[in-house]
Protein backbone atom coordinates (compact mmCIF):
# COMPACT_ATOMS: atom_id res chain seq x y z
CA UNK A 1 0.00 0.00 0.00
CA UNK A 2 1.32 3.40 -0.90
CA UNK A 3 1.39 6.08 1.75
CA UNK A 4 -0.08 9.49 1.14
CA UNK A 5 2.43 11.94 -0.25
CA UNK A 6 3.14 14.98 1.80
CA UNK A 7 3.57 18.01 -0.37
CA UNK A 8 5.09 21.13 1.05
CA UNK A 9 3.50 24.33 -0.20
CA UNK A 10 5.29 26.00 -3.07
CA UNK A 11 5.70 29.70 -2.45
CA UNK A 12 6.06 32.07 -5.35
CA UNK A 13 8.77 34.70 -5.47
CA UNK A 14 7.46 38.26 -5.67
CA UNK A 15 8.99 41.22 -7.54
CA UNK A 16 7.69 44.76 -7.04
CA UNK A 17 8.90 47.52 -9.38
CA UNK A 18 9.25 51.00 -7.85
CA UNK A 19 9.80 54.34 -9.59
CA UNK A 20 9.21 56.77 -6.68
CA UNK A 21 10.37 57.05 -3.09
CA UNK A 22 6.77 56.69 -1.87
CA UNK A 23 6.46 53.41 -3.79
CA UNK A 24 9.70 52.19 -2.20
CA UNK A 25 8.37 52.95 1.30
CA UNK A 26 5.14 51.10 0.48
CA UNK A 27 6.98 48.10 -0.98
CA UNK A 28 9.27 47.83 2.05
CA UNK A 29 6.31 48.01 4.43
CA UNK A 30 4.53 45.29 2.43
CA UNK A 31 7.65 43.09 2.48
CA UNK A 32 7.66 43.12 6.27
CA UNK A 33 4.07 41.90 6.30
CA UNK A 34 4.67 38.78 4.20
CA UNK A 35 4.24 35.43 5.95
CA UNK A 36 7.42 33.52 6.80
CA UNK A 37 8.90 31.32 4.07
CA UNK A 38 6.77 32.96 1.40
CA UNK A 39 9.52 32.98 -1.24
CA UNK A 40 11.96 35.74 -2.09
CA UNK A 41 10.53 39.28 -2.09
CA UNK A 42 12.41 41.56 -4.49
CA UNK A 43 12.01 45.32 -4.76
CA UNK A 44 13.36 46.52 -8.11
CA UNK A 45 14.18 50.17 -8.89
CA UNK A 46 13.14 51.29 -12.39
CA UNK A 47 14.82 54.72 -12.15
CA UNK A 48 16.74 56.94 -9.71
CA UNK A 49 14.73 57.52 -6.53
CA UNK A 50 14.80 60.78 -4.59
CA UNK A 51 13.50 61.31 -1.08
CA UNK A 52 10.37 63.38 -1.68
CA UNK A 53 9.89 65.10 1.67
CA UNK A 54 6.32 63.84 1.95
CA UNK A 55 6.93 60.23 2.96
CA UNK A 56 8.00 59.67 6.54
CA UNK A 57 11.75 59.33 6.77
CA UNK A 58 13.42 56.26 8.18
CA UNK A 59 10.46 54.03 7.38
CA UNK A 60 12.74 51.34 6.08
CA UNK A 61 12.50 49.05 9.04
CA UNK A 62 13.17 45.84 7.19
CA UNK A 63 11.95 42.83 9.12
CA UNK A 64 11.76 39.85 6.85
CA UNK A 65 11.31 36.68 8.90
CA UNK A 66 11.93 33.45 7.05
CA UNK A 67 11.98 34.74 3.48
CA UNK A 68 14.78 36.69 1.83
CA UNK A 69 14.24 40.33 0.96
CA UNK A 70 16.25 41.78 -1.95
CA UNK A 71 16.33 45.48 -2.77
CA UNK A 72 17.84 45.73 -6.25
CA UNK A 73 18.70 49.24 -7.40
CA UNK A 74 19.21 48.09 -10.99
CA UNK A 75 22.17 50.46 -11.29
CA UNK A 76 20.10 53.46 -10.18
CA UNK A 77 20.57 55.61 -7.08
CA UNK A 78 18.65 56.39 -3.91
CA UNK A 79 19.19 60.05 -2.96
CA UNK A 80 18.05 60.77 0.61
CA UNK A 81 18.54 64.56 0.24
CA UNK A 82 20.46 64.61 3.57
CA UNK A 83 17.14 63.96 5.34
CA UNK A 84 17.80 60.60 7.03
CA UNK A 85 19.46 57.21 6.70
CA UNK A 86 18.33 55.07 3.77
CA UNK A 87 17.74 51.74 5.51
CA UNK A 88 17.15 50.60 9.08
CA UNK A 89 17.46 46.80 9.16
CA UNK A 90 16.22 45.07 12.31
CA UNK A 91 16.04 41.44 11.32
CA UNK A 92 15.78 38.77 8.73
CA UNK A 93 17.77 38.07 5.58
CA UNK A 94 18.18 41.27 3.55
CA UNK A 95 20.27 41.93 0.43
CA UNK A 96 20.76 45.44 -0.91
CA UNK A 97 22.43 45.48 -4.31
CA UNK A 98 23.26 47.32 -7.53
CA UNK A 99 22.75 50.89 -6.35
CA UNK A 100 24.31 54.11 -5.16
CA UNK A 101 23.09 55.48 -1.84
CA UNK A 102 23.59 59.25 -1.92
CA UNK A 103 23.22 61.97 0.69
CA UNK A 104 22.03 59.69 3.50
CA UNK A 105 22.49 61.01 7.03
CA UNK A 106 21.71 59.73 10.49
CA UNK A 107 20.94 62.81 12.53
CA UNK A 108 20.71 62.90 16.28
CA UNK A 109 17.91 64.51 18.21
CA UNK A 110 18.09 68.13 19.23
CA UNK A 111 19.03 69.15 22.73
CA UNK A 112 17.19 71.42 25.12
CA UNK A 113 18.38 73.56 28.01
CA UNK A 114 18.64 70.59 30.38
CA UNK A 115 19.91 67.69 28.28
CA UNK A 116 22.17 66.78 25.39
CA UNK A 117 21.01 65.74 21.95
CA UNK A 118 20.38 62.18 20.84
CA UNK A 119 22.92 60.09 18.97
CA UNK A 120 22.53 59.87 15.19
CA UNK A 121 23.77 56.31 14.65
CA UNK A 122 23.90 54.29 11.51
CA UNK A 123 24.90 56.57 8.67
CA UNK A 124 23.31 55.34 5.44
CA UNK A 125 22.36 51.94 6.85
CA UNK A 126 21.70 50.99 10.47
CA UNK A 127 21.74 47.29 11.32
CA UNK A 128 20.33 45.97 14.60
CA UNK A 129 20.72 42.36 15.60
CA UNK A 130 18.05 40.75 17.70
CA UNK A 131 16.19 42.01 20.74
CA UNK A 132 12.64 42.36 21.90
CA UNK A 133 9.95 44.57 20.46
CA UNK A 134 7.00 46.22 22.19
CA UNK A 135 4.36 43.70 21.11
CA UNK A 136 6.18 40.86 22.90
CA UNK A 137 7.76 39.39 19.78
CA UNK A 138 11.42 39.11 18.95
CA UNK A 139 13.48 40.24 16.03
CA UNK A 140 15.28 37.50 14.22
CA UNK A 141 19.04 37.69 13.83
CA UNK A 142 20.01 40.00 10.99
CA UNK A 143 21.83 38.82 7.88
CA UNK A 144 22.60 41.84 5.68
CA UNK A 145 24.42 41.48 2.38
CA UNK A 146 25.58 44.43 0.28
CA UNK A 147 26.51 43.78 -3.36
CA UNK A 148 27.72 46.48 -5.72
CA UNK A 149 26.54 49.29 -3.43
CA UNK A 150 28.36 52.61 -3.40
CA UNK A 151 27.94 55.54 -1.03
CA UNK A 152 28.39 59.21 -1.84
CA UNK A 153 28.40 62.42 0.18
Amino acid sequence: MLGAASLAPVWADTTVNVSTYAQLVNAVNNAGGQPPDNGQYTIQFTQDLIYDGTSATNLFTLTKDGSPLVIDGGGFSLDMQSADRAFFVVGGSVTIQNMEIANAAAKGGSSNDRAGGGMGAGGAIFVADGGSISNGGYWTPTALTLRDVSFSN
